[in-house]
């Protein structure tokens, strides 16, 4: 309902202020490679797309239990 009505923009924006009243000097957000609308939109607001990867130990296995 809300789509297409500028809420993310608006939401986007106060982020912003606030981060930046705060001191904070960015913001990072991450997104699935396959989602390009939330890609599409960042790219709309302005934000530059970084060539990061991206790392997860999932501690519920036996990743980094030193056995």
């Amino acid at each position: 309902h809300a789509r297409g009505q500028e809420v993310g923009t608006v939401l986007m924006r106060w982020l912003a202020d606030y981060a930046r009243a705060q001191g904070l000097t960015r913001i990072d957000l991450t997104t699935d490679g396959t989602n390009t609308g939330a890609q599409a939109f960042y790219e709309r607001l302005g934000a530059e797309r970084m060539n990061k990867v991206f790392y997860r130990f999932n501690l519920s296995t036996d990743v980094l239990t030193g056995d």
